[in-house]
């Protein structure tokens, strides 16, 4: 709670630490930045600076004297240490004077410098110096030499103010790459003050300078608070390059990053204004959720998916096929099959048929790159889904399968979507045709005779307990839980076997009623190959 003699002002600030005037600045390093470093080392972009007015200790925070040093020295100290095997630490030290961007590390340089984003986002600098790192003391020396090059310029807050911001970038390469292939980058950012103009008495060229430096930082706001609206709404466009500031920050303040923010005040009255707006930046800030959360599942589930792999079985086929011995009791399978791991997928037939319907689907796989397996489950009727679920699991322990396609047709597509919900950590994408629909004129005409309603779903009534009682469905509770995403193959004829294009007949909106009750992806899979199919379930292999 901010407090004006006595009284409190505006409202309470919540962060996840305070620090006072009695910590040190080890305590401070370790309460904000140092938690990161790890994080930077396995390949998440980091961003740390310090924001606040004129005189408030940002640079003291960032750099400190060499008697005391600060964040920048202690977090080199660490990732230093921490480098692994087979990387390499490089650095470059630049500032940003009115919206221009000046190489810190040299006198003069080779030319001027010039952002450029690559594909995955991020922005590199290009006419700049990079050095590798091979000491804490040569960067800091650097650094030093650096500081020495940046503007500052005298006013009514402090007789030596920074009027530039400045930025040391750490690069995590792989040997032998070049720098703008880094795995990772870390910013540690000392930002110009952050008081209003008129607060600062400067005129003419100082006038100038921090004009550009509000609004660089106000453009730090901007990004912050489209970042903070994208949570909820999504998709707004996030104005990085309004400024040189947020363009080469891009990849350490969004998407994969984590960030520290250092939000600097002063007891000082007469500066209340400036200190309330740096906590309410500061407040906003920390709401914002990048992208990393995700990267962190994701790396998380590699590694479960690496140790299910490691108590893995190895399988060799013999003219295609070999025989299982399972907890649940021996399986045949089937398909084409060399070991890597690599782009697999397992084909579930339907009820009673026999593997073999599969091996032009197995072929065209195959040719694609892709390890396939068939097996043969024991179910022999519906009623036995339970006992094929049981088998399918010990299969997939016995061979270390953590996350193939599943593909299935007809019967074989119930199986494969009852699975993916007992088990949806052990399948990556689920791929269902429906091919018993899949019929000529002639098969058409005799299936009508015969009141056949195969076309018009089939087995896939299971996905509401039975035959759809009204034209937008709900899942029955045979699919309760569902929440997946699926591909469904199905044949979009005119219910007589001619091609609908359109998708105007009715077997195409039966099969739009099945997919939009499973929030999956329609495709129209008349008329096509073995080698048409193979590609689709391919596709999400990668």
């Amino acid at each position: 709670t901010v407090q004006a003699d006595g009284a409190a002002v505006q409202g309470s600030y919540v962060f996840n630490r305070v620090f006072d005037d009695s910590y040190s600045q080890q305590d401070i390093y370790e309460g904000s930045a140092k938690r990161y470093v790890p994080d930077f080392l396995s390949g998440t972009n980091v961003t740390i600076f310090a924001y606040g007015q004129t005189g408030t200790g940002k640079t003291h925070t960032i750099s400190g004297p060499s008697s005391d040093p600060g964040v920048m020295s202690r977090c080199l100290s660490d990732v230093l240490a921490g480098v692994p095997a087979g990387k390499e630490l490089h650095y470059e030290y630049v500032q940003i004077y009115i919206d221009e961007i000046k190489d810190l590390l040299v006198d003069q340089g080779s030319g001027v410098p010039k952002p450029t984003e690559r594909k995955d986002g991020s922005v590199f600098v290009q006419n700049i110096t990079s050095s590798r790192a091979t000491s804490v003391k040569k960067i800091l020396d650097d650094v030093e030499a650096g500081a020495k090059r940046r503007a500052t310029r005298g006013h009514d807050l402090n007789a030596v103010s920074s009027r530039s911001h400045a930025v040391l970038m750490l690069r995590l390469v792989e040997s032998g790459k070049e720098v703008s292939e880094a795995e990772a980058s870390m910013f540690i950012v000392d930002l110009a003050g952050s008081e209003r103009v008129e607060r600062s008495g400067v005129t003419g060229k100082a006038f100038e300078e921090a004009v550009a430096i509000n609004s660089s930082l106000l453009c730090l706001g901007r990004v912050v608070v489209t970042l903070l609206e994208n949570q909820s709404s999504g998709g707004s466009f996030v104005p990085y390059k309004e400024s040189a500031l947020t363009y080469i920050l891009k990849a350490g303040i969004g998407g994969n990053s984590k960030t520290a923010l250092i939000a600097c005040v002063t007891q000082a009255t007469d500066s209340m204004t400036e200190s309330l707006n740096t906590l309410r930046f500061a407040m906003q800030a920390s709401h914002v959720k990048n992208k990393v959360e995700k990267k962190e599942a994701k790396d998380k589930a590699a590694a479960e998916g690496q140790k299910i792999a490691d108590k893995g079985n190895a399988l060799s086929l013999t003219d295609g096929q070999a025989t299982v011995d399972l907890p649940t009791g021996p399986m045949e399978v089937f398909g084409r099959w060399t070991g890597t791991g690599e782009k697999v997928v397992v084909a579930l037939t339907g009820l009673k048929a026999e593997p073999s319907v599969l091996q032009g689907l197995c072929d065209a796989l195959a040719a694609r790159g892709c390890e396939v397996l068939v097996p043969r489950l024991p179910g022999m009727a519906e009623k036995e889904l339970e006992t094929d679920m049981k088998a399918l699991i010990a299969l997939f322990d016995w061979l270390g399968l953590s996350n193939p396609v599943l593909y299935g047709y007809d019967w074989g597509a119930i199986r494969a979507c009852k699975f993916k919900m007992l088990h949806p950590k052990r399948v990556k994408y689920v791929v269902l045709e429906n091919r018993a629909a899949n019929m000529d004129p002639q098969q058409c005409k005799e299936a009508m005779r015969r009141g056949d309603m195969t076309i018009y779903g089939g087995v896939f009534t299971w996905f509401f307990d039975g035959w759809p009682s009204s034209k937008d469905p709900p899942l029955g509770t045979n699919m309760k839980g569902w929440k997946y995403k699926a591909d469904f193959l199905w044949p979009c004829h005119n219910g007589s076997g001619k091609p609908d294009p359109k998708h105007t007949g009715s077997v195409a909106k039966f099969g739009a009623m099945y997919v939009k009750a499973a929030k999956g992806k329609l495709v129209d899979c008349w008329g096509m190959s073995e080698d048409d199919i193979a590609g689709q379930i391919a596709s999400h292999c990668k």
